[in-house]
């Protein structure tokens, strides 16, 4: 239900900011915005309720196959395969939206940071623009949540040739667009860190202003997030790689 609560409070913050006059994002934006971040929620929820589903298929095949004999037990070892087959399948997509829903929230990220920064120099009233850009960098913090983690390489001892080579290409494909992400995501980080920074710096331009010493304290907090994201999808490519390098050609 987490999605939900962070749909929830980027609804709220949205509103407030769209309440100040003036303010810099436009509400179809926000709306679409907010509606893709739910959507990809959703569709991740959907995906690791079918991969959960899936393998319980298998974990019930391999239960039935104890206490089977003769044709039972053939039939029951040929619809394994199957089962495996989708359950990979199940996998893949559980992963895949995972990141897309990472990159929906990237959005959100991308656009209230923009608007806080936008702040330094906007015209209008100092309490406003201080207001403006301390509810924009709530939408952000509240946007930025945890990395995806790496694809693992899944254990192939007890499969045989073929289905060990099919999922060992599945992990690596798995793992190269985890990589492609990651790359696209530090590149969003690092322009996310320099946007604070910016703030950081620029302290003297919301003082006096309501509100001044939050959002300078929640600048220098997001600053030290990204660092610490940046750094970390910095150790999960290197950490991908490595994995994609155990499995060969």
């Amino acid at each position: 239900m987490a999605y939900r609560n962070l749909v929830l409070s980027l609804t709220l913050l949205a509103a407030m900011l769209l309440a100040c006059v003036g303010a810099p994002i436009r509400a179809d934006e926000l709306d679409d915005l907010k509606k893709a971040v739910e959507k990809s929620a959703g569709e991740f929820t959907a995906a690791e309720k079918s991969e959960r589903a899936a393998l319980k298929k298998i974990e019930d095949n391999n239960a039935q196959q104890k206490n089977a004999a003769g044709d039972a037990l053939q039939r029951l070892k040929s619809e394994a395969i199957e089962l495996k087959a989708k359950a990979r399948e199940a996998t893949s997509a559980r992963l895949q939206s995972e990141r897309a829903l990472a990159s929906k929230r990237s959005e959100i990220r991308s656009e209230a940071s923009k608007v806080a920064e936008e702040q330094i120099s906007a015209a209008g009233d100092n309490n406003a623009r201080t207001k403006r850009a301390g509810e924009a960098v709530e939408i952000w913090k509240n946007a930025l949540q945890d990395l995806p983690a790496v694809p693992v390489v899944r254990d192939t001892s007890k499969e045989d040739d073929v289905v060990a080579a099919a999922i060992k290409k599945d992990d690596k494909a798995q793992l190269s667009e985890y990589v492609k992400w990651a790359r696209d995501e530090q590149s969003r980080v690092d322009t996310e860190i320099k946007r604070a920074e910016n703030l950081v710096k620029n302290e003297e331009k919301f003082k006096g202003a309501d509100g001044c010493a939050r959002l300078l304290n929640d600048s220098k907090a997001m600053q030290q997030k990204l660092e610490s994201r940046r750094d970390k999808l910095k150790d999960d490519q290197k950490t991908a790689q490595e994995r994609i390098n155990s499995l060969g050609k």
